[in-house]
């Protein structure tokens, strides 16, 4: 008996979760972002936990950077930087 109950309000949450309305995206000030969870960006494509960035595509977790291109998991004030991981702060002209 007990089974028959879980297994029921399984069903029912299940039915509620695909009716819900889901936010498709996290952010304030974006102009012409595709992504997640963008602050105060511009012509992002594909990135996601930017702050403050402009003309960077493939990125995520970066902060006040310009013109990157696939930069992942940490940087601040990053210009012109093409394939990096974890590039720190104030890093320009950098490539893989």
């Amino acid at each position: 008996m007990d089974d028959q109950n879980t297994t029921k309000k399984k069903a029912i949450f299940k039915d509620f979760s695909e009716k819900s309305i889901k936010k498709n995206f996290h952010g304030l000030q974006s102009e012409n972002c595709i992504g997640d969870d963008c602050y105060n960006v511009k012509n992002i494509f594909t990135s996601f936990g930017m702050d403050e960035c402009e003309d960077c595509r493939y990125c995520d977790l970066i902060n006040t950077s310009k013109n990157c291109y696939d930069v992942s998991s940490f940087g601040e004030g990053l210009n012109w930087i093409y394939e990096g991981c974890t590039m720190g702060i104030t890093s320009s002209n950098c490539l893989f």
